[in-house]
């Protein structure tokens, strides 16, 4: 008999596309409260979602597109729309077991008051795409992990590490207890990431695309970097940035593992 799924009291998402939910199948099943797809005869990457619903023995209701995209609230679904618990993530005890057990080319995204949903899914997509162990927000001040975000993440929310801490500052300090090197982006030093050198444990902290790093942030650096552009060009998109800088600092960190 297949598992019947209901509406409960408690706050939920409201999530959609494919990637997300083909990743929210695959990672956290159990979190899954309602599943609506399509009424219209399913394309191949909606068949293989049918086929996980089944060997899951999870049910799922069809829909027509008007109260799809209601449901939505008119957001491209791409014929799949599901409700879910809200997602449960690290926090500063957890970061502090997990780094005593790491790797040698341990690698820490720490975001600063990143306040934009989309900015902040698009980085942990990036960052899970460039291999980084977690990604370190601080709590307060931050955008909070909810549907958009997962949204914006595709899913790779489920391929990393979420640490929520309520002290940035303590955060970066244990790390470096525990034998980080702590690197800023920053427009304005004179360094770039390409003349620093990565060796074992690495964070790259980021700030907000309006204001940056907090200076409290950046006096617990390491060092500060930037991403060197043509002078033509303001600035580069958070998640871009990220990209760049966590790419460099892991091709790096490989060459001296094969050394």
């Amino acid at each position: 008999m297949k598992k019947n799924l209901t509406n409960s009291n408690e706050s939920y998402w409201t999530v959609y596309g494919i990637n997300p939910i083909e990743a929210l199948l695959q990672k956290a099943p159990d979190s899954i409260l309602e599943i609506y797809i399509i009424d219209k005869p399913p394309n191949k990457r909606l068949k293989k979602i049918l086929e996980l619903l089944n060997s899951l023995v999870i049910n799922f209701n069809f829909l027509d597109k008007l109260n799809l995209d209601k449901i939505s609230r008119n957001n491209k679904h791409q014929g799949i729309v599901v409700r879910i618990k809200p997602l449960k993530f690290k926090n500063q005890n957890d970061l502090k077991r997990d780094i005593t057990t790491s790797d040698f080319n341990q690698l820490f995204l720490i975001l600063d008051s990143i306040q934009d949903p989309s900015n902040l899914g698009s980085c942990i997509r990036t960052a899970a795409a460039a291999g980084v162990k977690g990604i370190i927000i601080n709590q307060n001040g931050s955008a909070k992990i909810n549907e958009y975000v997962f949204k914006s993440s595709a899913g790779a929310i489920f391929n990393l590490n979420l640490y929520f801490v309520p002290n940035l500052t303590q955060s970066i300090k244990l790390l470096k207890e525990n034998g980080f090197w702590i690197f800023g982006l920053s427009s304005e030093s004179k360094n770039t990431i390409y003349d620093e050198k990565f060796i074992g444990k690495t964070g790259i902290v980021l700030g907000s695309e309006g204001t940056g790093i907090r200076k409290l942030i950046i006096d617990n650096c390491d060092n500060m970097l930037k991403i060197p552009m043509n002078k033509n060009t303001e600035s580069l998109n958070l998640s871009v940035a990220a990209g760049i800088a966590l790419y460099e600092i892991n091709r790096q960190l490989d060459k001296e593992i094969k050394k």
